[in-house]
C-alpha cells in the first residue's frame, strides 16, 4: 500500500512564497525580540563570529578589571 502525498494547502503555498529568514522570524516566540535576531541574520556567518568573539573579549575584558579571571582557552 502506498502512502499518498497530501495535496498542499493555501497556508504551505503562503509559506514557500516566504523568504527563509522570514519563516525564522514567525517562529520567535513572544517575549524575544526579533529585531536582534533579524539583525543578526543579516551578517555574514564570519561576521557572527567576528562579533561573537568581540563579546567574549569584552566579557574577559571586564572581568579581568574587576578580579575574575576565566579558565585558559583550549
Amino acid at each position: 500500500m502506498r502512502d499518498r502525498q497530501a495535496e498542499p494547502t493555501e497556508a504551505d503555498t503562503f509559506d514557500a512564497e516566504k523568504s527563509w529568514d522570514q519563516r525564522i522570524l514567525e517562529r520567535i516566540p513572544s517575549g524575544v525580540d526579533p529585531s536582534l535576531i533579524a539583525e543578526n541574520l543579516r551578517l555574514t556567518p564570519t561576521e557572527r563570529v567576528e562579533r561573537m568573539r568581540k563579546a567574549l573579549e569584552f566579557i574577559e575584558e571586564a572581568k579581568a578589571a574587576h578580579g575574575h579571571r576565566l579558565p585558559a582557552h583550549r
